[in-house]
Formats: structure tokens, C-alpha cells, sequence
């Protein structure tokens, strides 16, 4: 598929004795295939003249990020999309078109410059790279559009009338948790799109009453537990 992706071809790309001169010119020492997302990394380390993203199915249909190189201004760029079967078999696919891809995210008639990190397309490439450093900034996030045809989760609507009427007192609670990392060699779970680095484990957590009236107004009591 790297193959294809690096040395297209312009008839018949799906022969594959077209691309028997380029079988020894990727760096594959160490890895396995179908490669695991968490071995994308290392493959770019071993091949510095190539980065990658990698894009899987979302949890409510879509498209989202599931890799997003760290590595800029490589000589080649390719972006994969990633299949799961129902027997926890996995395949990768050449994203031949990015702007073909996610064109239902935008009116735009015609071809469009999509950022790898949150997948919006912009009409222009100056727009783009406008953009881009900003986005880096941050892990790579699916953005979810409204459905303008459904005026009930579209539109911001206050619906908690009961929250409008006075408590004769309510309850303000409070957790505090230290961060555990999680293996790193375990490999991202492409059917949730989600990459766990951390887990919260909790060490502490305070319940105070407040109320306006004093003889149930008690004093801030606190639980820790630090084991």
C-alpha cells in the first residue's frame, strides 16, 4: 500500500508487478505487517524521508484522526485509512484524496486543503496554513458538525425549569485523583478511535451541604485517602 501511496502508477495501479522495483526500498527491519498503529513511529524513524497519518472510523460514523505524524515537511506525506474486520482483523488503504474524503463537510463545489489534525477543509491553502500551527498545538480531535435539520440539537435551549426554583440545600462534591500512565506498548483501540495514555486513580474526595439556613449548614468536612 506504501508502495502504491510513494510510486503511483497511471494504468492498472492494481498489478503488482509494477511496483516490484520498488520492493527493497523501504526500511521494514523490526516490524510487522499488517503494521500496529503504535509501530508507525518507529517505521518514520527507520524511513526519514516519509510521514504518516493514519484515519479510522468514528464511533458515530465519520472519519477520525487515529495517528497524526509529528514529523513536518518530509519529502513524502501519506495518509492511511485504517479497516477493522469483525475477527479483529486489520487493513490499511491509501487515501488517495483528502478533499474527496471529508467533502460532505463542507458546501465547497471543488477541490479543498484539509488539515490532518482536525480534518476541516478550507477553500485555499494560505487559510490552511494559517491554521495549522494552532491546530498543532493540540492532540488530533474530531470535530462533530450540528444537523441543521434537526432545530432541537442545533439550537442552545435552556430545558432545566426545575433548576430555576431555590433548594432548601444541595450538595457540592469533589475528587481527586493522581494519574497512572497505562502500557505503552498496548496498541490504540481503532473501533473507539482512542488512544489511552493515562487513567485516573482516586486518592481523595470532599462532600460539603450548603444551604441558607444555619441549623443544616454544616462545617466543610473532608475524605483523603492517599493509599
Amino acid at each position: 500500500m506504501l508502495r502504491l501511496a510513494l510510486h503511483p502508477v497511471a494504468r492498472n495501479p492494481n498489478q503488482l508487478y509494477k511496483y516490484k522495483p520498488h520492493e527493497n526500498t523501504l526500511n521494514t527491519s523490526g516490524l510487522t505487517f499488517p503494521m500496529p498503529v503504535k509501530d508507525i513511529p518507529k517505521f518514520e524513524k527507520q524511513n526519514p524521508s516519509i510521514s504518516m497519518n493514519v484515519l479510522c472510523s468514528g464511533d458515530e460514523g465519520g472519519f477520525v484522526p487515529l495517528y497524526v505524524s509529528k514529523e513536518r515537511d518530509r519529502l513524502h506525506h501519506v495518509n492511511l485509512f485504517l479497516l477493522e474486520g469483525p475477527d479483529d482483523t486489520r487493513h490499511y488503504v491509501w487515501i488517495k484524496n483528502m478533499s474527496h474524503l471529508v467533502a460532505r463537510r463542507t458546501k465547497h463545489d471543488g477541490q479543498t486543503f484539509v488539515c490532518n489534525q482536525c480534518l476541516h477543509p478550507f477553500r485555499n491553502k494560505d487559510t490552511l496554513d494559517s491554521h495549522v500551527p494552532n491546530c498543532q498545538r493540540h492532540p488530533a480531535q474530531d470535530v462533530k458538525y450540528l444537523d441543521p435539520k434537526k432545530p432541537k440539537e442545533s439550537v442552545l435551549e435552556f430545558r432545566k425549569y426545575a433548576a430555576r426554583f431555590r433548594l432548601p440545600f444541595y450538595l457540592v462534591c469533589d475528587f481527586e485523583s493522581f494519574l497512572t500512565p497505562i502500557d505503552p506498548n498496548e496498541d490504540v483501540d481503532a473501533t473507539k478511535a482512542t488512544n489511552l495514555i493515562d487513567e485516573h486513580n482516586v486518592c481523595g474526595f470532599a462532600c460539603h451541604r450548603v444551604s441558607e439556613y444555619p441549623n443544616i449548614r454544616p462545617t466543610p468536612s473532608y475524605t483523603v485517602d492517599r493509599g
